[in-house]
């Protein structure tokens, strides 16, 4: 649409908009909401359509929340009202967990965990809701701002704890070259058991992996993290060698003040470690954010 028809960076000095009910031009069926970016900051909230926890077989519960007539509303634009729910969740919630949202090329690559850094000035993310003119500086002399992703959970409180995880495989002594085919499981003691990757996957000796994760509670508040590996090729061993195992917190740009020294990652493996052997048993492995 043109800009004379509908919000443009023009008309304020700061343009925060929250899609979470787009549709494609020509496909209004799809949303009551457009797909297109229309301000300084444009968040993408589970790529801006089907909102977690807006599915039809929820009726009962969206009227047991707010009775009947908000059952019915709620019923038919769900995703469209999110967006005010996540604004409002900005202002009435304590902000322990910040739902921060990253530019990415697309959310394909986002979901893969290629895009986790804030970069300089808070030129590539921003938290969504109240606090989003933290972006005003960088967005400022921009007609068009940038496209931000984030998840976000399917009730209150809407706001995860969102991690960028990198495994880095070794190159073992007697085996130089060696590839497997399976996949990686990361999970926290008594907190979380998360799949990596959306599907199996090529794991390659001396690469880098990265993935996406969230979860309800902050990692950093247990001590135990855990490896497994499901083999699904039979021609081979059912081994793998990892050298580092590391955990952004997309928040740790804005909660930096908060964080011991030096520390933006959770290592989770000190750098001393050469290889650690893994295999569908798992292993157990301790980290101490900041060391």
């Amino acid at each position: 649409m043109p800009p004379d028809v509908r919000l443009d960076p023009t008309d304020a000095n700061f343009v925060d908009v929250i899609h979470s009910d787009a549709s494609k031009p020509y496909f209004l069926i799809e949303g009551f909401g457009v797909n297109q970016m229309v301000g300084h900051v444009d968040f993408y909230p589970n790529n801006g359509n089907n909102q977690p926890g807006c599915q039809r077989y929820n009726f009962r519960k969206f009227v047991d929340e707010g009775g009947l007539i908000e059952g019915v509303r709620r019923l038919s634009s769900c995703d469209h009202i999110r967006s005010l729910d996540y604004y409002m969740e900005s202002i009435t919630r304590d902000m322990r967990c910040l739902p921060v949202a990253v530019s990415c090329p697309s959310w394909e690559e986002f979901e893969a965990g290629r895009c986790s850094r804030c970069g300089g000035k808070d030129s590539h993310c921003a938290v969504m809701g109240f606090y989003s003119d933290r972006m005003k500086t960088s967005a400022e002399g921009q007609r068009m701002g940038r496209k931000l992703y984030l998840k976000t959970n399917d009730g209150h409180p809407f706001c995860l704890h969102q991690y960028q995880v990198a495994v880095q495989m070794s190159k073992t002594p007697k085996r130089a070259v060696w590839d497997a085919f399976g996949q990686l499981y990361l999970n926290l003691k008594g907190k979380f058991h998360v799949r990596l990757g959306n599907r199996p996957q090529d794991i390659r000796g001396g690469r880098r992996y990265t993935y996406y994760v969230t979860t309800r509670e902050e990692v950093a508040d247990a001590g135990e993290l855990g490896l497994k590996w499901n083999n699904m090729d039979p021609e081979v061993d059912n081994q793998l060698f990892v050298h580092s195992v590391k955990l952004r917190p997309f928040d740790s740009y804005f909660k930096r003040s908060e964080l011991p020294r030096n520390c933006e990652n959770i290592c989770a493996l000190r750098d001393i470690l050469n290889y650690l052997y893994i295999d569908s048993t798992g292993v157990v492995f301790t980290y101490k954010p900041g060391h």
